[in-house]
C-alpha cells in the first residue's frame, strides 16, 4: 500500500503541464508603424489570397510543435475567417516551398488596445494547429478574409518593441497578385506585427499540483477500500 501511495504522489508530481505559450513575436506596433494591406476580400478577390504579409522567424534547436498563429491588423470589421500558411526558402520575388496552409472559419480577433494612425489595432488568430517545425527559418501569414466591398484589413508594423524569439532582419515581404507584387520587400526597416504559439510542457502550478494530488489522493481511497474487503 505504501508502494502504491508513493507511486501515485510520484505521478502527480511528475506529471507535466501541456500548454501553448509564445515562441515568436516580431514586436508590438508603436508610433511611426506602417498599414500595409493584409486582406483577402471582394476588392482583392485572388485565391487563395489578395495581398498578404509574410514575417521570417527562426525555429530553434529542438523544434516546435505550433499550435496557433496570429497577426496584428487595423480592420474595419470583426474577422471570423482567415487564410494562413507556413513556408520556407523564401527570399525575394521566391515564394519558396509551402509547407502548410488552409482556412480557419472560426478565427478570433481580439482588440490589443493599441491605436495606430487614430484606428483601432487587433490580433486575428488561427488556433487549432499542430504542426512541428524542425529547426531552421520559416515565414508565415495570417490574412483576414471577407468577401463584403467594404472590408479592409491592413497588418501593422514594428520595430521589435516586446519582441520574443529570433527574428531574422529583412525578411518580410508581400505576396500580393493584386497588385503584381510576388514576394517582394516593402519595408525599409522593421517587421510585420506577427507571432506563434507553441506547445510547452511545464512543471505543475500550485493550483494545478493541488488537482493532481487531490486525483491521486482518490485513487488510493479507492485501492484501499479494495484492500480491506479482501481482507
Amino acid at each position: 500500500m505504501r508502494f502504491l501511495s508513493n507511486c501515485l504522489l510520484f505521478a502527480a508530481l511528475a506529471c507535466p503541464i501541456f500548454g501553448d505559450v509564445i515562441g515568436f513575436y516580431s514586436g508590438d506596433s508603436t508610433s511611426g508603424s506602417t498599414l500595409i494591406e493584409n486582406e483577402s476580400t471582394a476588392l482583392f478577390p485572388q485565391v487563395p489570397t489578395g495581398s498578404s504579409t509574410y514575417q521570417g522567424f527562426v525555429v530553434p534547436t529542438g523544434g516546435w510543435t505550433i499550435t496557433r498563429l496570429f497577426t496584428n491588423n487595423i480592420v474595419n470589421y470583426t474577422p471570423t475567417s482567415a487564410y494562413w500558411e507556413i513556408r520556407s526558402g523564401v527570399s525575394e520575388n521566391n515564394g519558396g516551398t509551402l509547407l502548410y496552409s488552409g482556412t480557419d472559419s472560426s478565427a478570433t480577433t481580439v482588440a490589443t488596445g493599441r491605436t495606430i494612425l487614430g484606428n483601432p489595432e487587433s490580433t486575428v488568430t488561427v488556433s487549432g494547429l499542430s504542426i512541428f517545425l524542425a529547426p531552421g527559418t520559416y515565414w508565415m501569414t495570417v490574412t483576414p478574409r471577407n468577401l463584403s466591398t467594404t472590408a479592409r484589413s491592413y497588418q501593422t508594423s514594428t520595430f521589435g518593441a516586446n519582441a520574443i524569439g529570433t527574428i531574422p532582419p529583412n525578411e518580410s515581404y508581400r505576396n500580393s497578385p493584386a497588385f503584381g507584387q510576388n514576394f517582394v520587400t516593402i519595408l525599409a526597416s522593421g517587421a510585420f506585427s506577427s507571432g506563434a504559439y507553441i506547445q510547452s510542457a511545464s512543471v505543475p502550478e500550485p493550483m494545478e499540483l493541488s488537482f493532481l494530488l487531490l486525483g491521486a489522493g482518490g485513487l488510493l481511497g479507492i485501492a484501499r477500500r479494495r484492500s480491506n474487503r479482501r481482507s
